[in-house]
């Protein structure tokens, strides 16, 4: 995290009920794609002869990673186990392996509230 985003948000969150806290939004946004930037930057000149095969091979990786997300796969040692496969995939690959966290957290993702609200409580 750069380090004016960083102080920008200590003094937001030091003036605590002055501001909103919608106003912190934007500074963490910021840094959030801040970093994702300079992941993209890693990637990109530390990058070797890329291998074709095990690149579609990571990219099966990260595509069992968004159907675990949409079959709602709760527990993280598939994911744990993917993360492995992925990072060893694109090490191999050519690809800088920071990529790999990267395509994991995206692959991994949130449940939506939607799927919160059709829990069943112990009253149903």
């Amino acid at each position: 995290m750069a380090i004016d985003i960083a102080f920008a948000l200590g003094v937001l969150v030091l003036l605590g009920a002055r501001f909103p806290r919608s106003v912190l939004t934007f500074p963490r946004a910021l840094a959030i794609v801040d970093d994702l930037g300079a992941l993209v930057v890693i990637a990109l000149f530390y990058m070797k002869a890329l291998d074709g095969p095990l690149l579609l091979m990571a990219l099966v990786w990260i595509g069992v990673l968004v159907l675990f997300n949409l079959v709602v796969v709760r527990r993280p040692w598939p994911y744990f186990v993917l993360e492995l496969l992925l990072w060893a995939t694109l090490l191999k690959s050519g690809v800088h392996a920071t990529l790999a966290g990267v395509a994991t957290a995206f692959g991994i993702g949130a449940p939506s509230p939607a799927r919160f609200s059709r829990a069943k409580t112990p009253g149903n």
